[in-house]
């Protein structure tokens, strides 16, 4: 079975929260990057309708996507060891499946947009109640323990991305909408 074709199939099981063992996840590098790409592509083609360059904003989602991803993994690790239920291969693989449904999120642009928004809530809790449980099965913790984790690297995360983020602003990057590079400057958005 190739690499691509067990992608998709452990993208399948993972929303059905069938879960095998965390050696099934360890993907080849190749095919991480091209998923990260398309999360990529995905994520910042919603950004045509701020009138963004949606070539750079699918640049800089799929840099953000391979940053959370590695930072996510890495502080899920940490985490595992703290609460004593050490895993000894990447998470890295189980978090890009994990989050298979993303993939589905162009559909609801044909929607209307208070639909539309509901539909990606709804989405955001299902991946990440894959990922919780995810993790939880081949770690062998618990999912509330697992949550938690997760929680506290989001946190952790936040400011990593959120340093990035000023990062490219001084680099004078161009592309970031207004209303988020107001927010930014000034620590408030900006009035409607």
């Amino acid at each position: 079975m190739n690499a691509l074709h067990a992608f998709i199939d452990d993208v399948l099981d993972l929303v059905r929260f069938r879960v095998t063992d965390l050696e099934r996840y360890q993907y080849p590098l190749w095919l991480t990057m091209l998923v990260v790409a398309a999360l990529g592509v995905v994520g910042g083609a919603g950004f045509s309708a701020l009138g963004v360059n949606v070539g750079s904003a699918m640049l800089v989602v799929a840099l953000l996507t391979w940053v959370q991803l590695s930072v996510l993994g890495k502080l899920l690790r940490v985490w595992l060891r703290v609460m004593r239920k050490p895993v000894n291969l990447s998470l890295t693989g189980i978090l890009l499946a994990s989050n298979g449904l993303v993939f589905l999120s162009p559909l609801t642009s044909w929607l209307p947009k208070d639909v539309a928004g509901g539909l990606a809530l709804v989405m955001m809790f299902l991946v990440n109640a894959v990922m919780v449980n995810s993790v939880a099965r081949v770690s062998g913790q618990s999912r509330g323990l697992v949550l938690l984790g997760i929680v506290l690297s989001y946190l952790v995360m936040s400011f990593v991305l959120a340093v990035l983020l000023v990062l490219l602003l001084s680099s004078g990057i161009k592309g970031i909408p207004p209303d988020l590079l107001q927010t930014l400057q000034h620590g408030v958005p900006p009035a409607k």
